[in-house]
């Protein structure tokens, strides 16, 4: 049954009459349209078990009406799965690229190994004006930076740390 609490409180505390009037038209409209409502579902509801009383039951019909529902149902909900998807993987890729990153979280796992001292326990990375070189240590990495031609001249190949 439709709640017409708040509408029956505006009755009982409305001071002027066409407060009063709006109020129990609210009340009554909230009242049958629960009521047309009702009506609806009671007639489709009659119209089945008239359907099945008459034409006996059909389950294939049945399972068809539902199936066709069910794809009306995914069919308008599946822009709203597929955005969704999309940006939870965006965002996923993000931050993975985020927590990766080496120069934010020197804890982050060991990066590739790539350049000439791969299968040595230091990773080094050289480029044609930078030597970068990644060490494990007890609580995380430790990446050393060598320039080229920046006034100072630790930029060796054969460089000990």
């Amino acid at each position: 049954m439709a709640d017409i609490k708040k509408e029956l409180n505006d009755i009982k505390t409305a001071i002027y009459g066409r407060d009063v009037r709006g109020s129990i038209h609210d009340g009554i409209d909230k009242i049958n349209k629960e009521s047309e409502e009702s009506k609806q579902k009671a007639s489709e509801a009659h119209d089945v078990m008239e359907s099945i009383i008459n034409d006996g039951f059909d389950n294939a019909a049945l399972e068809a009406n539902f199936e066709q529902k069910l794809d009306d149902e995914i069919g308008r909900l599946q822009p709203e799965w597929t955005q969704f998807q999309t940006d939870v993987t965006s965002q996923l890729n993000d931050t993975m690229d985020e927590i990766s990153d080496f120069n934010l979280f020197p804890q982050s796992p060991k990066p590739q190994k790539n350049g000439d001292l791969s299968n040595s326990y230091k990773i080094v990375k050289k480029s044609e004006n930078r030597m970068d070189i990644i060490q494990k240590t007890n609580k995380g990495y430790l990446h050393h930076t060598f320039k080229k031609d920046d006034g100072v001249d630790d930029y060796d190949p054969n460089h000990q740390l």
